[in-house]
């Protein structure tokens, strides 16, 4: 995943993915080492959390539009924005491994 951040273009976000990974792979080697399946806990919560906020991002255009009522009315079509959440664990992750 690292090798595919692009930082010159990313920027903040690429550069924070980028230290999320490496946190998550020495997180992994460390319970490869230690057979510690609560760091494994972990970092699949930490991958989880970086699925949903890609899957947020590519949400198809038109799946998140509200429903118009049957009537004779022009209805003005209401697209809502996913909502990113902002994760604990995650924050905690980078926050523990920043520079």
């Amino acid at each position: 995943m690292r090798a595919s951040l692009d930082k010159d273009k990313g920027g903040d976000i690429a550069t924070n993915l980028d230290a999320l990974y490496e946190y998550i792979g020495r997180q992994l080697l460390s319970a490869n080492l230690d057979n510690n399946e609560a760091i494994l806990d972990e970092v699949s919560g930490l991958l989880v959390d970086v699925k949903m906020a890609w899957d947020a991002i590519n949400v198809p255009e038109g799946t998140m539009e509200r429903a118009a009522p049957v009537t004779n009315q022009v209805v003005p079509e209401v697209v809502e924005k996913p909502v990113v959440p902002v994760n604990s664990r995650a924050n905690k992750a980078l926050k523990a491994y920043s520079i």
